[in-house]
């Protein structure tokens, strides 16, 4: 047996020193070079494509097995304007003999200099490279396949000793003549530290980008450390740190960014953990508001591709004050991808964050309006729905709270329910100008003319469900509370009914209905002012105590147009008040009398009530028809005058062409007496904020002629 184990060695002895001394000898009597030929002959029998070797080929076998080629070219598929798909200037791998034995693969540093690919692809969507990975025999064969071996790529990874790979001056170019896409990579660089089986190796990557969809034009250098576990089957990218600049043209931008992070991937899980990534830089150009966007964004990332499912956590984006923070968990990833998550937004200072945007505010009454906000909600939705929920969303005093939800965003369907505790809408307001005269507004009346401002054709699109209520509400100086509106918005059909609130003393129900699908949109209002305290009121939306007392307001009203003035033109419909207990101040019947060229040298009895007409009743009703109202049962009764009248009042034009009738009582009647129950005719004319009052003497003196 020991005989058989010398004779073996001896053997082997012989068969080693004989492979050295044919590895010595082989490249001193053979020059490959002269089978550049038969290369390129076989070459093209494999691909169908001209190889060329137009530079020296240089072999050598120990004791490394070492191939050095320059000047090598591939020519391009047929059909595609570039002749040659792949040119090479030179590359050079060498392999370690004898550690073969041992079933070791050591590498020297593989060199490749100035590669210049071309990828392409047609019109037609065919790739230039297509014909290099298809069939080539145009046969197809139905034998079974034998199922492949699974195999740990890892694993011959591991077992690899590599003194480096160095890529230097490459260039690579992809063009799409279906979307006319055109990136070029070039000055690439590229090196990595020596590779050894069980330890890291350092890799270095720098080149630069060129592309003209979109237009970019970016230089971008990559470091990390990368480290295998063969038995883990895990690829770790330790270290990881991606910077990228220069400028993006459409719009024009400049980009300096710094990405660093730590990646794990498990081979056999097919799981992705991307850790501690953290985002910092600025973009800067003309389409940035302010010019300058300075940036951080930090997260986590976990990617299940067997799962199909990702998690990104404990996001958090900072712009200039802004910081959002948030989680997202994905399932059903590359099918129907659904998403779940959480999202806030700390407290900040709005006002100051518009500024540094150089986004101009409208003058507002509080200057110090937009001065605090912050949001956080819960969401959840697929590519076609989100819903979100729990919100909860600061803006100074107010605090709005609730559910939204959106359908089908090619066409989207919303639905909501919100809360709003109050809002003081006067802060966000422009100042209210002294002289500036302001028309009494119901909710249904403003809400009505604020959507008819709206474009018609987006009104036609809405698709809306949802009801706000808010607590209390200022606008206009006027106090509103316990306000309910339902909007419904369906093809042009928008309804908001109803509409309920508080109002001083008393209440509010009104319903809007907007017809957006004719040509010319019609707008109906319907609503009711009851036991409303008129004081208080028009002290609030005025400043001035123009009247008082307490009643109600009804109206039914139809407009047509898209802008208020072609409504107020258009307008029809009824109104009717009745208000009890009250007065006018600044009109007063008396004093008129008493200032007329009739009831000179009359004494007038005095009154209590300076300045003003105090009535136990104000009422009327009015038709109103285009725009004008007209009304033949104003009454207005006193302690002692019974008004009525009738006229009419051009709302577009605002003003005022009314006859009141008035007849005396008690003293006034007594001292009166000589008019025998004559009713005394008083003309009011002018406009609304410059009424102007007289007795009709003329009228007066005929009628009494004539009885």
């Amino acid at each position: 047996m020991a005989r058989n184990i010398k004779r073996l060695a001896v053997f082997l002895s012989a068969f080693v020193i004989l492979v050295i001394i044919s590895a010595l000898a082989i490249p001193l009597f053979v020059d490959v070079n002269d089978y550049k030929q038969e290369i390129a002959a076989q070459a093209k029998a494999a691909t169908g494509r001209d190889l060329r070797i137009d530079g020296e080929i240089k072999l050598s076998l120990f004791p490394w097995i070492g191939l050095e080629v320059n000047d090598l070219s591939l020519a391009n598929a047929k059909g595609f304007a570039t002749a040659t798909m792949a040119k090479i200037d030179k590359a050079s791998i060498q392999l370690k003999l004898l550690p073969l034995i041992s079933q070791e693969i050591v590498l020297d540093t593989i060199i490749i200099e100035k590669l210049d690919l071309n990828l392409a692809r047609d019109r037609r969507g065919r790739s230039n490279w297509q014909d290099l990975v298809s069939n080539n025999s145009g046969t197809t064969t139905t034998e079974p396949v034998a199922p492949a071996t699974a195999t740990n790529p890892l694993a011959v990874l591991a077992a690899l000793t590599l003194g480096g790979i160095e890529i230097r001056d490459t260039r690579m170019r992809w063009h799409d003549e279906q979307t006319g896409a055109d990136i070029l990579l070039d000055n690439i660089k590229f090196h990595s530290g020596k590779i050894v089986p069980g330890k890291p190796v350092k890799l270095d990557l720098a080149l630069h980008l060129a592309s003209t969809q979109p237009q970019a034009d970016l230089m971008l250098t990559l470091q990390t450390e990368v480290s295998i576990d063969a038995r883990q089957q895990l690829l770790r990218l330790q270290a990881l740190r991606l910077q990228t600049n220069g400028k993006l043209a459409e719009p024009s931008l400049s980009v300096d960014i710094t990405m660093t992070s730590q990646l794990d991937y498990a081979l056999q899980q097919q799981l992705l953990q991307v850790a501690a990534l953290q985002l910092d830089g600025h973009v800067k150009g003309a389409a940035i508001p302010g010019g300058n966007m300075p940036l951080s964004l930090a997260s986590h990332l976990r990617l299940d591709l067997q799962q199909q499912s990702a998690i990104i956590d404990a996001l958090q984006l900072k712009l200039h004050e802004l910081t959002v923070s948030g989680n997202t968990q994905i399932s059903h990833l590359f099918a129907a991808p659904e998403y779940r998550g959480e999202l806030t937004i700390a407290s900040f200072d709005p006002r100051q964050l518009l500024q540094k945007l150089a986004i101009e505010l409208p003058a507002m009454s509080d200057k110090e309006a937009l001065s605090r906000g912050a949001m956080k909600l819960h969401y959840q939705g697929t590519m076609d729905q989100l819903e979100l929920s729990k919100i909860v969303m600061q803006l100074d005093q107010s605090r709005l709270a609730g559910t939204l939800n959106i359908n089908h965003f090619a066409q989207p369907a919303v639905r909501y329910q919100l809360a709003l505790d109050e809002i003081d809408a006067d802060r966000y307001l422009p100042p209210v100008v002294a002289a500036e005269s302001k028309a009494v507004a119901s909710p249904a009346a403003a809400g009505a003319a604020a959507a008819n401002q709206l474009p018609v054709e987006m009104l036609r699109q809405l698709n809306i469900d949802g009801r706000l209520t808010v607590g209390k509400l200022k606008a206009h100086n006027l106090q509103l509370a316990n306000i309910d509106l339902s909007t419904r918005a369906d093809k042009g059909m928008i309804t908001l009914k109803p509409i309920k609130a508080e109002l001083y003393e008393g209440n509010y129900q009104g319903a809007v209905q907007l017809d957006a699908r004719t040509a010319v949109p019609v707008i109906t209002v319907n609503e009711h002012l009851r036991a409303i305290n008129l004081e208080p009121l028009l002290r609030d939306y005025t400043g001035k105590d123009m009247a008082y007392g307490k009643g109600t307001i009804n109206a039914r009203l139809t407009a047509r147009g898209q802008q208020p003035e072609a409504m107020m033109a258009s307008l029809d419909g009824k109104v009717d008040i009745d208000f009890r207990n009250g007065g006018l101040r600044g009109i007063a019947l008396v004093d008129m009398l008493q200032q007329s060229d009739y009831f000179k040298g009359r004494q007038l009895p005095p009154t209590a009530e300076k300045d003003q007409t105090v009535f136990s009743r104000l009422s009327a009703s009015a038709m109103i028809n285009q725009g004008v109202l007209y009304s033949e049962d104003i009454v207005l009764d006193s302690a002692q005058l019974l008004a009525s009248g009738k006229g009419r009042v051009n709302l577009p034009q605002q003003t005022l062409d009314l006859r009141i009738d008035v007849r005396t009582r008690k003293e006034l009647a007594k001292l009166l007496a000589d008019l025998g129950g004559q009713t005394i005719p008083v003309i009011i004319t002018g406009t609304f904020t410059a009424p102007r009052y007289r007795v009709d003497l003329q009228g007066l003196l005929k009628a009494r002629l004539a009885k």
